[in-house]
């Protein structure tokens, strides 16, 4: 019982591994997209703002996302390892 409690910890904690190395690139490459725009919005003169900041508003929703799903993956990482700690 305990070895297949163990197994099941050590699944998660693999599934949770992969998970973060999927979430990071994607979430690093996200804010790059929105540090760019960020970037052009700032140097940008009133009359071209309306199209970058549609633009800018639909990379904030993916950042934000993003951001939710890797605060996730951690989460559960985090909550695996602390069962895991916990049953000793």
């Amino acid at each position: 019982m305990a070895q297949s409690r163990r197994e099941d910890a050590d699944a998660r904690a693999v599934l949770s591994t992969t998970s973060l190395a999927r979430c990071l690139p994607s979430l690093r490459h996200q804010i790059a997209v929105t540090r760019t725009l960020l970037d052009e919005l700032e140097g940008s003169v009133p009359s071209s703002l309306v199209g970058t900041s549609e633009q800018l508003i639909e990379e904030l929703i993916r950042l934000g996302a993003r951001v939710l799903d890797t605060a996730a993956v951690l989460a559960e990482h985090h909550d695996a390892n602390r069962e895991q700690q916990l049953r000793g």
